[in-house]
């Protein structure tokens, strides 16, 4: 079995990285209980930062 051919086959198609694309719609819960959508945000600039450990 070929590895690389197997990772190609499952990836998951990429949204929203073009210039010009649309961002997936999400929903976040935040530190004091209320839910936020990137919509909510529409027609600004927005900054995510994804912090892993």
């Amino acid at each position: 079995m070929n590895v690389d051919k197997s990772v190609q086959e499952t990836k998951a198609p990429i949204i929203g990285l073009d210039v010009g694309n649309k961002a997936p719609e999400f929903e976040l819960k935040t530190l004091t209980g209320d839910h936020i959508n990137l919509s909510d945000f529409r027609g600004h600039r927005v900054m995510l930062n994804f912090w892993a450990t």
